[in-house]
């Protein structure tokens, strides 16, 4: 089975960013939210096609509906540290997703492209899932992985997981690191344990593999 990966951040203590990374770890869940709250401005939109009226209005409401988890193949990009994995003071866990338990999800890599043309399918739903697993090029280090549901079909806001291995950021200083996992360990009392790493600065990568992973720093 794949492992994925979702960065986190852990917040001030207290706040609610603490209180909903905890919560992944508590309830092995993440969060679905709708396209509109995504950070892409363009997420969503594309240039102009020959739908009718109609269909494009159907076509906003069916894709309004769906709701997503973004996931990346990599634990190691330099940039996706730095802007989910709050300034690489957070984490990234690496999970797997149990087709079972999520039954009304679709898997979609993400396909970076130029420009986001027209959506291809027969239907809404196929155009929604077409339009909403196509990103920029700018957008290409994510190396992303969405699971898409309907939320017409299955309301559930919560992606199942299981919780594999959690990586903390080079950032972190030694307290840091033992104050989150004592939380982590805390959190997951009742669940299987889990590694915990903290990830060095020689293990992070570029998504174009500019960077050499053996090679020492100094």
């Amino acid at each position: 089975m794949a492992t994925y990966y979702k960065y986190l951040s852990f917040g001030e203590d207290g706040s609610f960013c603490r209180d909903r990374t905890m919560r992944v770890f508590r309830e092995n869940k993440l969060y679905m939210p709708f396209y509109h709250v995504l950070n892409d401005p363009m997420e969503a939109y594309y240039e102009g096609s020959s739908l009718t009226a109609s269909q494009i209005q159907e076509l906003k409401s069916t894709k309004q509906a769906i709701r997503i988890c973004c996931l990346s193949k990599s634990h190691t990009d330099m940039l996706m540290w730095s802007h989910y994995g709050d300034g690489h003071k957070g984490c990234c866990i690496g999970v797997e997703i149990n087709p079972i338990s999520s039954p009304a999800c679709k898997r979609r890599v993400i396909k970076y492209v130029p420009r986001i043309q027209a959506p291809q399918g027969c239907n809404s739903y196929e155009r929604s899932i077409d339009i909403l697993r196509k990103k920029l090029l700018p957008w290409q280090y994510e190396q992303e992985v969405r699971f898409l549901r309907d939320s017409a079909i299955d309301d559930d806001e919560y992606l199942e997981i299981n919780i594999k291995k959690v990586y903390l950021g080079c950032h972190l200083g030694y307290r840091q690191v033992e104050e989150f996992t004592r939380l982590i360990n805390d959190a997951r009392i009742f669940q299987p344990h889990i590694d915990i790493e903290q990830l060095q600065r020689g293990q992070l990568t570029y998504w174009k593999n500019k960077s050499n992973p053996n090679k020492p720093i100094l």
